[in-house]
């Protein structure tokens, strides 16, 4: 058994609580940035991924466990970090958590737990696994508060059987405990902050270094104009504050056209979608019914909606009620209780109209 061991305290039980039960155990840790080379977060804070390195062997240490380090800063460039930087580019919002857990954790990593001798990858995802009739069925965490199922909902079902998420049933408050009963030196270590890779969770002065400015109009919903700006990846759909116009009544943006770079605000009543299409879906659960529940945010409650297969990699999901806020590039999951029946990305918003 190899467990991802990210130097950080949900990993750390979690790679405890596998070697407490007596299973041959491993640990794996991430290299994803290079202190030395990493032009966007060099000069905005000292670098973190030695630091994090060595405590997830300081942890290994302690439990009694071997430990690697896995080099995955060229794959982590390509997959998440590259395409997060494009996506603002074409007007959209990403989730590159998911993408990373796809293509780098349970692509690269596993495929390195695997040569190395594992059978299955553990991590500490507040999410659950169980195998049923020869498949992986991935449920939310018991703990609503810490659920991360929305972030492994592009994870392939193949590669979810090879998956362990020791901390399913627990919450934060228990891990922290466990891991100072533990004598973990990280028990009481800062969650890690959301990107990893963005200096502070600053995504506007991140996206404003590595991306160049392309300035165009502010309008409203009819194309009036109302102002200028630098680009629309200083934007995102929902935002209110910063968006440098000021007509005396709240506005919000409704929409981001990068073919115009043009920037569209309007009232918060004109952001309620009827629905949402959706691009590389991945199937986790196989057949799927005419309806499920849809998270369009890892917050989100989620909405009862009828679900059209459209073909492909592609899906309608028509929505009960009205939604607001319906992101392209955020992720669409679809779920049948606990169960996550599989996900994709938001390609567009269906307005009121075309959704009943």
């Amino acid at each position: 058994m190899a467990v991802a061991m990210s130097g950080g305290v949900d990993s750390s039980v979690a790679a405890a609580l596998i070697a407490a039960s007596g299973a041959e155990v491993f640990g794996l840790t991430l290299r994803l940035s290079s202190c030395a080379g990493d032009e966007a977060v060099r000069s905005r804070r000292p670098c973190c991924a030695a630091r994090d390195v060595e405590d997830a062997r300081a942890v290994a240490g302690r439990i009694g466990i071997p430990h690697h380090v896995v080099d995955a800063r060229e794959e982590f460039r390509r997959a998440v970090v590259e395409p997060f930087a494009a996506a603002y580019a074409a007007g959209r919002t990403p989730v590159p958590c998911a993408a990373c857990n796809a293509a780098v954790k349970f692509g690269l990593l596993l495929d390195r737990a695997l040569a190395l001798g594992a059978d299955a990858l553990a991590t500490g995802h507040y999410a659950r696994i169980e195998m049923a009739g020869g498949r992986a069925r991935l449920l939310t965490g018991e703990n609503r508060e810490r659920d991360q199922a929305y972030f492994l909902a592009l994870v392939p079902a193949t590669r979810l059987a090879r998956a362990l998420f020791p901390l399913g049933s627990l919450g934060k408050d228990e891990v922290r405990a466990k891991a100072r009963e533990l004598g973990l030196a990280n028990w009481s270590k800062p969650d890690s902050q959301e990107l990893c890779f963005v200096p502070g969770d600053d995504t506007g002065a991140y996206l404003g270094g590595v991306l160049p400015d392309r300035p165009g109009r502010v309008v409203d919903s009819s194309g009036k104009a109302l102002g200028e700006h630098r680009g629309i990846h200083f934007f995102t759909v929902g935002q209110r504050r910063g968006l440098g116009v000021a007509t005396g009544v709240p506005l919000h943006v409704i929409a981001l056209r990068p073919e115009t770079a043009e920037v569209v605000v309007g009232s918060g009543g004109e952001l309620a979608s009827g629905g949402c299409e959706v691009e590389a879906l991945n199937s986790i659960a196989g057949e799927w019914p005419g309806e499920a529940v849809v998270r369009i945010r890892s917050r989100h409650p989620g909405v009862v909606s009828r679900v059209e297969r459209m073909g492909g990699d592609r899906a309608r999901a028509v929505f009960r009620e009205p939604q607001r806020s319906v992101t392209p590039g955020q992720l669409a999951v679809f779920l049948s209780g606990t169960e996550v029946l599989g996900g994709g990305i938001i390609a567009r918003a269906i307005p009121g109209k075309e959704g009943g």
